[in-house]
């Protein structure tokens, strides 16, 4: 008949008091062979330093202008949330990574070969691994840059900053731009209305002794103007030298009142045309930053006595283990008695 085997639990080495004694030895042996190997694999880290930004959306970026230039955002010095949400996507966007990429040659710098099969994906992994930006609990941005060069870390920190900023002044510029052939071709249409107007006006008969037109439509106009200023001899006078016959004082007054209106509304299109010209050309500050990146003293990782603690910690929990199933198991016969 074959011998079998079964498992049986003792649970008389329950004793945990006793088991460490029993092993104390063991343990610290164990300890101290697994703090010296760790404490030496953590010395072949290569550390990594740490530099950080922090900055505050301007209000400028929350501001929103119609096409005639009216600007409706409350008057504060920072953003609000939204516009700390639009900076963070800004700072996370593929321009400031491909700016990084290429200012400093990441590709030699994280030691990717041209040969690899997917060389830009082992940069953005990196790229995602050692810079991050977040929004703090203070409604902050806090762009955190860790490198093994203490130098390039803080510059690409700052660079960081710098380029979100000049990226929103593009965007201001490109919309600036486009706003500025739009009022373009409002103004030129609102010239030539003005002009119609100023046609009509020159062309209404109503003198008398072979007086020219153009001077008909001046008289029309002086005429207008004393009537509001209630100048009632200068009025009489004009009235003289203007065709009884063919007077149309209700056209004229008409076109006249069109005329001075329309000539008020080119004289705003044509100040937001300036303003319009001015904004793109001109650089905003959109990022307000508290903080400036400085190189690191100290090393951010690896932190050579927590891994050390750790490890020796997880080496020690794995050697009680083993010894407690050890002395717990009992492998015998099952015709034993």
């Amino acid at each position: 008949m074959k011998n079998e085997t079964r498992v049986e639990f003792r649970p008389d080495s329950a004793d945990l008091v006793n088991f460490i004694i029993k092993h104390f030895r063991t343990f610290v042996i164990t300890g101290l062979v697994a703090g010296v190997v760790t404490a030496g694999i953590s010395l072949l880290i290569k550390p990594l330093y740490e530099s950080v930004v922090i900055l505050y959306p301007s209000s400028n970026i929350g501001e929103t202008r119609t096409l005639l230039g009216e600007t409706y955002s409350e008057p504060t010095l920072f953003g609000d949330d939204d516009a700390t949400e639009k900076l963070l996507q800004v700072i996370k966007s593929e321009q400031v990574r491909e700016y990084l990429k290429t200012r400093y040659d990441l590709a030699n710098h994280y030691k990717i070969k041209p040969g690899y099969k997917y060389p830009n994906t082992l940069i953005a992994q990196k790229m995602k691994k050692y810079i991050r930006s977040s929004k703090s609990s203070y409604g902050s941005v806090e762009i955190r840059v860790r490198d093994h060069d203490r130098q390039l870390a803080c510059d690409m920190a700052n660079d960081m900053a710098a380029k979100a900023d000049g990226i929103f002044n593009d965007l201001q510029r490109s919309a600036a731009l486009a706003m500025l052939s739009e009022i373009d071709g409002i103004y030129e249409t609102q010239l030539k209305l003005v002009k119609q107007y100023e046609d009509s006006l020159s062309i209404l008969p109503g003198l008398i002794n072979s007086q020219s037109k153009t001077l008909s439509g001046s008289l029309y106009k002086e005429y207008y103007n004393e009537t509001v200023t209630g100048k009632s001899e200068v009025v009489k006078n004009l009235k003289k030298n203007l065709a009884p016959g063919e007077i149309d004082m209700v056209t004229y007054l008409r076109l006249f009142t069109l005329l001075e209106k329309e000539t008020e509304n080119l004289t705003l299109i044509r100040s937001r045309y300036i303003e319009a010209q001015a904004l793109s050309r001109q650089n905003l500050p959109y990022t307000l930053v508290v903080d400036r990146a400085t190189a690191a003293e100290k090393k951010a990782y690896p932190k050579r006595s927590i891994i050390v603690v750790g490890s020796t910690a997880m080496i020690l929990l794995l050697v009680a283990i083993v010894l407690f199933i050890k002395e717990g198991v009992k492998l015998h016969r099952t015709d034993d008695r």
